[in-house]
């Protein structure tokens, strides 16, 4: 069993809907200019952070972690401006969805070649929460092969 964990700064892109690039022209996603570059930047974290001793051919328990920042209305004004408000919610139940950014994480491991296929993913431990203080936005992401 092999073990990696790796924390990416950078704004989480959830995996967007498939649109038509023309007749006969193939698929791509809706939010691919965005997308490709935060998939990118997962694939060379987690290709850094491989072990030696990685097995492609074995299922795989990801557990992610996203942090995504707080909008500017959940602060207060003037003096409190580095102050959350109290009516601010303190869990994030709004877009993107989980599922969405799992699935670009997904297509991000399979592209790393750390899996054969995203189908091998037993089971998914996945949680988005604001950032908090200074943290950047980004995931930390724990990838173990069973």
């Amino acid at each position: 069993m092999s073990a990696l964990t790796v924390n990416i700064d950078g704004l989480p892109i959830p995996q967007g809907s498939m649109v038509s690039n023309g007749a006969g022209r193939g698929l791509r996603h809706s939010n691919h200019l965005r997308l490709k570059p935060w998939r990118h930047t997962v694939v060379s974290a987690v290709l850094s952070a491989k072990p030696a001793s990685w097995n492609p051919s074995f299922p795989l328990s990801v557990t992610a972690t996203f942090r995504l920042p707080r909008p500017q209305n959940h602060y207060g004004t003037g003096r409190n401006a580095n102050t959350i408000r109290d009516a601010a919610p303190a869990h994030h139940t709004v877009k993107p969805d989980v599922d969405k950014l799992a699935r670009a994480i997904g297509d991000a491991i399979e592209e790393s070649g750390l899996v054969r296929g995203d189908q091998q993913i037993t089971s998914w431990n996945i949680a988005k929460r604001y950032t908090v203080g200074d943290e950047a936005p980004g995931v930390l992401l724990t990838l173990i092969s069973l």
